[in-house]
């Protein structure tokens, strides 16, 4: 719209919208322009006026701006707990300095967990500004649904995750930090142990300030699921996690006794077993295989396809699913009702063999591994024929790519940040 248009209609925004919606063309925008500017000459303290006022609009526009930018540089709150006071407050009983958070924010922060088992309906664990000593980041202990710790895969040198998982009605974000697997320094909870590391050090923290609720922090086991896959393995390393995709994202998959994690980039997710309403699989060819999880929710259910996972792995992933029936429907119920194991703690690094295969009648998706592949394949023949004179990697069908968030994915958050200031650059996937 036209410099006249706008000094002449500027204090009225509804005759000004209905000035732009009728210049259909160009010889009315024109049109409306030629009298806009004619009104003026006549009245010229008209557009005086208007540029005041416009001037002040803008004034006012531009300190709102200013004052909500302030804010959220400062100490606003990335919580959904209606009770914020340990965010400022309270007697903090862990502190460990140079943390790396890749979710909701990517800055090296002073991680606190804020009250104990005495008082932890107001406590929380919480991420804080070591430059300004302001609240950044932070979940209360009543929010929290799951603290997952798992090793961060395809690193050169050992680190972990500590993924928050927030209850399912809460307006808390998830939260990701990571650590290395080396002797904690700056930290305030007890004096380490010998051969302690910072994941086992902060799992103790967190297991004892998390006392006063019914979670703890949950860990892979070999009882659930081990990968039998040599990618990406480090000489003696132990593998919890499948990789995967989800559309156009790589992401993995752990699958744990609370439920199964799909991470790291955005937007992180658990899939606890009373969410789940079953689990199949498709697109079973030489290679590779897709798993779909049926999930259902408030606003009803929703289909979840993971493509491309590695065949080796196969079997240890449908020996899970039936052992936690994830492949009956029918019992969609009783796992909402209850959820099997919750939290139970479970040794570190537990060695066993993977358990057998869950009783009842599925049908078709309780059909023995090798059947269930001989029979998709057969209705394949055509692809696998093509694989075979190629000689190429076969590709599983996968849901359509998503649209990235704007802040781009997200890494593990174990670049080399200054302390509580937000770094840029090549992202590191986890």
């Amino acid at each position: 719209m036209s410099t006249a248009v706008n000094s002449l209609f500027g204090s009225n925004e509804d005759l000004r919208s209905r000035v732009a919606a009728a210049s259909r063309t160009q010889e009315l925008t024109i049109l409306f322009n030629d009298i806009a500017e004619y009104i003026l000459t006549l009245n010229p303290s008209l557009k005086s006026s208007a540029s005041k006022k416009r001037a002040h609009d803008e004034d006012n526009n531009s300190s709102e701006r200013k004052k909500i930018k302030t804010e959220d540089d400062g100490a606003t709150p990335r919580t959904g707990s209606t009770s914020i006071a340990w965010t400022t407050d309270g007697e903090t009983s862990f502190q460990a300095a140079d943390i790396s958070f890749a979710v909701p924010v990517r800055k090296k922060l002073r991680l606190e967990l804020v009250g104990t088992a005495e008082d932890g309906s107001n406590g929380g664990i919480r991420g804080v500004n070591p430059a300004t000593g302001q609240f950044e980041v932070g979940m209360s202990y009543s929010d929290i649904d799951q603290v997952i710790l798992v090793p961060v895969p395809e690193k050169p040198t050992a680190q972990f995750n500590f993924i928050l998982v927030p209850r399912a009605h809460s307006t808390s974000e998830p939260i990701i930090f990571t650590v290395p697997s080396k002797r904690p320094k700056d930290v305030s909870f007890r004096e380490p142990i010998e051969n302690d590391t910072y994941e086992l050090y902060i799992e103790r923290a967190m297991n004892s300030a998390l006392a006063c609720t019914s979670t703890q922090v949950t860990t892979p086991s070999s009882t659930e699921f081990e990968s039998k896959s040599q990618q990406g393995r480090r000489k003696g390393e132990r593998l919890w996690h499948v990789k995967a995709h989800r559309g156009s994202k790589e992401g993995f998959l752990y699958f744990l006794d609370t439920g199964i994690l799909w991470g790291f980039k955005k937007p992180v997710m658990f899939l606890g077993f009373e969410q789940v309403k079953s689990v199949s699989y498709t697109s079973v060819l030489q290679r590779t295989f897709n798993m779909v999880v049926i999930t259902t929710t408030d606003g009803g259910e929703e289909e979840i396809e993971f493509g491309m996972i590695d065949q080796v792995d196969f079997e240890g992933i449908d020996a899970y699913v039936k052992r936690h029936g994830l492949n009956d429907a029918s019992l969609a119920e009783s796992r909402r009702a209850k959820k099997y194991n919750v939290n139970a703690p479970l040794a570190r690094g537990d060695i066993g063999e993977v358990g057998g295969e869950g009783e009842g009648d599925g049908g078709g998706e309780n059909m023995d591994p090798e059947e269930l592949e001989k029979a998709l394949q057969d209705a394949e023949d055509e692809e696998e024929e093509d694989y075979e004179v190629s000689g190429g990697e076969s590709e599983g069908s996968g849901s359509d790519s998503e649209e990235e968030d704007d802040g781009g994915e997200e890494g593990d958050g174990g670049g080399e940040e200054e302390a509580g200031e937000e770094y840029s650059g090549e992202d590191d996937d986890p």
